[in-house]
């Protein structure tokens, strides 16, 4: 796997991780507005990336999404204890996806150059 793949899935965790970090030091309107800001952010990049062919199909880039969003909601009712642990299930459930469908992937390519036997 080339390391351009997880770009921007490993630049969404950081993010996601110094934005709770910020977080508690500010206060609610602060919180408000830095979440607004980093969430149109986000959003761009996710819409750029997309447009380079970066996620594996749309269920990935769901889950890319579903991160934003969760920013925003946090954001808007600023409630953001546990919030390493929402990151690393985060990371897992797209670690998860990309790797077995990339393995999916490679078995159905693998899969399509074995000689094909006529069927009598």
């Amino acid at each position: 796997m080339k390391s351009g793949r997880w770009s921007f899935t490993i630049f969404l965790l950081a993010s996601y991780v110094a934005i709770f970090n910020l977080w508690l030091r500010l206060s609610g309107k602060w919180i408000l507005l830095s979440a607004l800001v980093s969430v149109v952010i986000l959003t761009m990049l996710l819409s750029a990336v997309r447009r380079r062919g970066y996620f594996l199909n749309g269920w990935d880039m769901m889950f890319h999404a579903v991160i934003i969003m969760d920013i925003l909601i946090e954001g808007l009712f600023q409630e953001h204890f546990g919030f390493y642990w929402c990151a690393l299930g985060f990371a897992a459930c797209i670690v998860a996806y990309r790797l077995l469908r990339r393995r999916a992937v490679t078995a159905q390519v693998r899969r399509d150059d074995l000689p094909q036997i006529p069927v009598i």
